[in-house]
């Protein structure tokens, strides 16, 4: 068959399947569910009860996290196919050098190398709306997160992309950036994002061993010495190692049970409020070559069907500090979140940058074929919710 009617095919196959799903009123995370419904089994789909006073300390976590596009940020996440986000981003790149605004690569480059990141993710944790409004979070739904571990690292350009290829940073090679991941309740897609960087070894004495009072503040002291967690303030570790020691407590299974996989690009854009004249940062991310693995319910990890090598997924990550952006409030009413986007667009170069993201909602794939399996990519998703669909279309091969 030759080629591009077989693309035609597959695109009209998918095109259909998505129509027909819809059609039977099934919204974009059921049609994932109805697609591969073992899923809703799978370790990493599980959800433990906080308790109240891990909940306390989640919120001592909320008042303390820095307002930054590393910690504590509006997201967006679509997936688009490579050639359109290269169009998209040069002509943001075109605009903003009308204002003398450039682009800035985060991470070096090494030559003949890709950038690649490793992270691996707890089950999810459940902290009930009634602890949440207690301890001062104003929310009106139950607050979820996950913790979870990340390394960096490089891949030969020569070689697969894949973790067996990863050449560990040595940075990271005994130590992890340790995270606990959760939605901001002050705003819609934002997320907080409390680490710290610290051995290996540390993080699983603290989750696995009993440790004395001395002990625990030799950790402490160990982890403030390290030059990643400079900016962080001895409150903040502390806080972060309590939260952690409360899930020991209550019997918190910190396996790791969901790992993503893939080269990144990272680049950022600094503006200035125009009357503050505060300079800050926001940042884009590209990720390609993604692959996923779960562990499954007999412990044995298997993967999960990402994106094809032409398929990028693009990240936005806006500070939400409201003293130097004033980005709008998920609890904000209309007529209050148009006049905070017409402040943002004063901003000298603010409005490509909106612009910018408006297209990639706009160019955002929906649903793709991988491996002839049906993929659904909902937007503002993380990596870790991508789900597989059944094998179909297989005599396309």
């Amino acid at each position: 068959m030759p080629k591009l009617l077989k693309n035609h095919i597959i695109n009209a196959a998918v095109a259909l399947l998505t129509l027909f799903l819809y059609s039977i009123g099934f919204s974009a995370t059921l049609q994932c569910h109805q697609l591969f419904n073992k899923t809703l089994s799978q370790p990493y789909q599980e959800k433990f009860i906080a308790t109240e006073n891990s909940t306390n300390i989640l919120h001592k976590l909320y008042k303390l996290t820095t307002s930054n596009p590393t910690s504590r940020r509006k997201e967006t996440k679509n997936t688009l196919l490579t050639s359109t986000y290269q169009k998209i981003r040069d002509e943001l790149q075109l605009n903003l050098a009308k204002e003398g605004i450039t682009i800035g690569v985060r991470d070096a480059v090494k030559k003949g190398f890709r950038n690649v990141t490793k992270t691996e993710y707890t089950r999810q944790i459940k902290f009930p709306k009634n602890f949440a409004q207690k301890f001062g979070l104003n929310v009106e739904n139950d607050v979820s997160g996950v913790f979870r571990k990340r390394k960096y690292g490089l891949v030969p350009q020569t070689a697969q992309v894949h973790p067996n290829s990863m050449l560990i940073s040595e940075f990271t090679q005994d130590y992890s950036f340790y995270e606990f991941k959760f939605k901001d309740p002050d705003f819609e897609n934002s997320i907080l994002k409390p680490r710290a960087y610290m051995k290996d070894t540390t993080f699983d004495r603290l989750t696995t061993q009993k440790i004395t009072s001395t002990e625990l503040q030799e950790m402490i002291s160990d982890t403030l010495s390290l030059k990643p967690n400079q900016s962080l303030s001895r409150e903040e570790v502390v806080t972060f190692i309590e939260f952690i020691l409360s899930f020991k407590k209550s019997d918190f299974n910190f396996e790791f049970v969901l790992e993503t996989f893939y080269e990144r690009l990272s680049e950022f854009v600094r503006f200035m409020n125009s009357k503050s004249h505060q300079i800050f940062e926001i940042q884009i991310t590209q990720d390609s070559f993604i692959s996923a693995s779960r562990k499954n319910i007999v412990g044995n990890y298997e993967p999960v069907v990402a994106h094809n090598a032409d398929m990028l997924v693009i990240e936005t990550k806006t500070p939400v500090d409201q003293s130097k952006i004033q980005l709008p409030s998920a609890k904000d009413d209309f007529a209050n979140q148009k006049k905070t986007i017409q402040t943002l667009q004063e901003i000298p170069g603010f409005n490509y940058y909106l612009e910018f993201q408006n297209a990639l909602t706009t160019q955002h794939v929906s649903s793709a074929l991988v491996n002839n399996q049906v993929v659904i990519y909902q937007a503002n998703k993380g990596k870790k919710g991508l789900l597989k669909s059944v094998d179909v279309l297989s005599d396309l091969n």
